[in-house]
Formats: C-alpha cells, sequence, structure tokens
C-alpha cells in the first residue's frame, strides 16, 4: 500500500513526509499536510481564507446544533405556541 505524502501547497520545496497530520481543501482538492508543515502553516503570516481562489458554489458551513440549543429552541418554542 502505497503512504500518502504531504502536499503543502504554500512550501516552496517539495516536502516529501509521510508523518500526515491533517487534511486541507485547497483549490477544490483534499491535501494531506504533515505535522511539520502545519506547524509551519501555524506560524505563519498566512490569513486563512484570504487566497485569490474563490470557488462561488462554496457555501459558509454554520456549525452543528448542539443539544443545549436543540432545548433552548423547543423551549422557546413552546413559548410561543398556542395550547
Amino acid at each position: 500500500m502505497k503512504q500518502e505524502i504531504c502536499k503543502n501547497p504554500f512550501r516552496k520545496s517539495k516536502c516529501e513526509s509521510t508523518d500526515i497530520y491533517l487534511y486541507i481543501e485547497y483549490k477544490g482538492d483534499k491535501l494531506p499536510i504533515c505535522k511539520k508543515c502545519w506547524d509551519e502553516l501555524g506560524d505563519s503570516d498566512y490569513e486563512w481564507g484570504s487566497h485569490e481562489y474563490e470557488d462561488k458554489n462554496v457555501k459558509e458551513l454554520s456549525p452543528e446544533k448542539t443539544d443545549s440549543d436543540r432545548k433552548e429552541e423547543e423551549d422557546e418554542s413552546n413559548l410561543y405556541s398556542s395550547s
């Protein structure tokens, strides 16, 4: 089985690490990123979402509702519903 290698698109030299830490989406592709590159990205001045690429089909995702959020909505709904 072939191991994935890091595909950090922001690195000037090619990284060949197989210590994949996470994946990022960049220009519509899911790219594996190693721990070392991720640490470097975190320490850099790069601003996520500031790239020149913009996909008009990408929608902003809202955070998932927690059980607490659902309970609050249910309580509010019960307050305003007629009995």
